[in-house]
């Protein structure tokens, strides 16, 4: 028998110490919370009747201590017992000790008589597949009253199981659909390594045959990738009317105004254009966009203050076009929603475009969205394509979203370095910045896709 002690900042990740050292036929000893973390005592290669010839001598609560640096057992000493309380009984055919692979399959939901109606309540809140079951074994637990501290510590030892639960479900399912449908799970491995966010890789892997063949997998996901991004059929500026740009501090606001600006000049003359800066707080916003207006021989005008933006916007009114720049504010800064309500409610409409560098992490551009939402923009123009490791967080956003993209940015340069976008170029750029790079690791794959795994079978 070969047993040795693991610790892990929690029970998933003590279980997949586990499985990768002893493999999925390791038993469980033992596993309490510990001033380290998590501590689980395995073993492998067991005897079952030395562990029972151990357990008996163990005592009332059967409790083994085992020595980390010895392969053997060691039984706990007898507790002391109040003579008024008699001994427990120690079963005389214990159980054999269940294995890592054991755990999860004894978590699936029993083929036969529905349960009672209480705890059939408590499942079925949570669920009827076996991340469900899972998450329902603690309200089917007995609801004695207990101290405050115990209970506490069953909440815990409860939340560490559950944990070790849906990892053990996550990485049988996610192995299983690798057997399964290579295809698929190969296309969800890509995906990952392009950056798009789990849930939209799921819903396009759903929508593939179930077939799937090689040919098939080199363009068939890439083009549904593709369909599923919105486009700007108009060159926005070409429209004419006034048009903000709004987003973070630091996307590139400024830079990309000045860009489309000098890209209206160059094919429609510098007459019935100007622009606007509304950003005071940043030191050198104005400058730098009064520096391009003189560039270009167009006007540039300063206001300060919701009611100033709204008398300077009623004033040029008669421009074929106005291109406003905005300051960047946090969500929440009161100053957001005057600059939101004088656009909004500006006497000529105001049109809105997000800007997004896509250099930023998918959860951080999901932010930016929800923030800027009261401005109602009418699409968004991604920024730092050139800087960015991966596309796949900031398409997924646009998705997620339904952000129809007007414009890409990819360098400094004014006018050259913007473009109208096209969704095949795009997706085929986010492809090639994938040459080169080490594959998603297993775990990362089961934790994304475990459950959706399930799904697919």
């Amino acid at each position: 028998m070969k047993i040795k002690r693991f610790v892990a900042s929690d029970m998933r990740q003590a279980m997949r110490r586990v499985r990768d050292e002893q493999g999925p036929d390791a038993v469980i000893l033992s596993s309490r919370r510990t001033d380290e973390g998590i501590e689980i005592i395995a073993a492998i290669d067991y005897d079952e009747s030395l562990i029972r010839e151990a357990a008996l001598q163990a005592g009332g609560d059967g409790h083994l201590e085992v020595e980390p640096a010895r392969p053997v057992l060691a039984p706990h000493p007898e507790p002391a017992r109040a003579v008024s309380n008699p001994p427990r009984q120690v079963p005389t055919s214990p159980r054999p000790l269940p294995s890592v692979a054991a755990i999860a399959a004894a978590a699936m939901p029993p083929p036969v008589p529905a349960p009672a109606p209480a705890p059939a309540q408590a499942v079925a809140a949570r669920g009827n597949g076996p991340f469900g079951q899972a998450a329902g074994v603690a309200a089917m637990l007995p609801t004695a009253p207990a101290p405050a501290p115990e209970l506490d510590g069953m909440k815990r030892e409860l939340a560490d199981l559950r944990d070790m639960l849906e990892s053990q479900f996550s990485s049988l399912a996610w192995n299983d659909l690798g057997r399964r449908n290579p295809m698929r799970a190969r296309m969800l491995r890509e995906f990952t390594r392009m950056g798009l966010d789990s849930d939209i890789a799921g819903e396009i892997v759903a929508q593939l045959p179930a077939e799937l063949t090689a040919a098939q997998s080199r363009y068939l996901p890439m083009g549904l990738l593709a369909d599923r991004l919105l486009i700007n059929d108009e060159e926005q500026i070409d429209q004419g009317g006034m048009v903000a740009l709004v987003g973070p501090t630091g996307v590139g606001k400024t830079t990309t105004l000045a860009k489309l600006a000098a890209r209206y000049v160059l094919r429609n003359g510098p007459r019935q254009v100007a622009l606007v800066t509304t950003d005071d707080f940043r030191i050198g916003a104005e400058e730098q966009l009064f520096h391009y207006g003189r560039l270009l021989g167009i006007p540039v005008y300063a206001a300060s203050g919701a009611k100033e933006v709204a008398d300077l916007l009623a004033r040029l009114s008669d421009h074929r076009l106005v291109l406003i720049d905005t300051p960047g504010l946090c969500h929440g800064d009161p100053r957001m929603q005057a600059l939101g309500d004088a656009l909004l409610h500006a006497q000529v409409p105001v049109a809105t475009s997000l800007v997004l560098a896509a250099n930023s992490q998918s959860g951080s551009l999901d932010q930016a969205v929800r923030a800027y939402a009261r401005f109602r923009p009418s699409g968004c123009v991604l920024t730092k394509i050139d800087e960015a490791s991966v596309l796949g967080g900031a398409l997924s956003v646009a998705i997620r979203h339904g952000l129809r993209i007007d414009y890409t940015t990819d360098g400094q340069r004014v006018p050259e370095d913007i473009a109208r976008p096209e969704a095949h170029r795009l997706v085929c750029r986010a492809v090639r910045m994938l040459s080169g790079g080490a594959p998603a690791d297993d775990s990362l794959m089961a934790d994304r896709f475990g459950k959706l795994a399930l799904s697919f079978a």
